[in-house]
């Protein structure tokens, strides 16, 4: 599990969302506290369904 803050998650967007698919949980903070978590949705079979 990796936290980065609201600023590093906005540069590096396409990165955190490419570890995240990977399996890694990415936790963003917002004044040091976490807000919010980035993940795989390992449910998923197929990525169409969500659209």
């Amino acid at each position: 599990m990796r936290t980065v803050n609201i600023h590093e998650a906005k540069t590096n967007f396409s990165k955190l969302v490419d570890a995240a698919a990977s399996g890694e949980e990415i936790i963003i903070a917002k004044a040091g506290k976490p807000a919010a978590r980035l993940g795989s949705d390992r449910k998923a079979k197929n990525h169409a369904a969500f659209w």
